[in-house]
């Protein structure tokens, strides 16, 4: 039988010191990286292999640390909003 993997070990907060996991921390970058490219949230949830609702989860984490790569508009939404003035 395979040992158990702990609940806590791919949580976005790990046991030892409260840091994010390793894992979490890259699915983290690669979201804003491919978010700033103009990549659609599935898009990157299909590159990863995560469901949409945690790429969102990611974006909004992002933005309340204000970091700037979030805080971008989607270009197909900042094209859309432009057409529209």
């Amino acid at each position: 039988m395979a040992a158990r993997t702990k609940f806590w070990e791919f949580s976005s907060r790990n046991r030892e010191g409260h840091k994010a996991h390793p894992k979490t921390a890259i699915c983290h970058e690669f979201v804003l990286t491919r978010w700033t490219r103009g990549e659609t949230r599935e898009a990157i949830s299909d590159a990863l292999g995560i469901d949409v609702d945690t790429v969102a989860r990611h974006l909004r984490i992002a933005r309340r640390r204000q970091d700037p790569r979030a805080a971008i508009r989607h270009p197909a939404t900042r094209k859309a909003m432009e057409a529209m003035a």
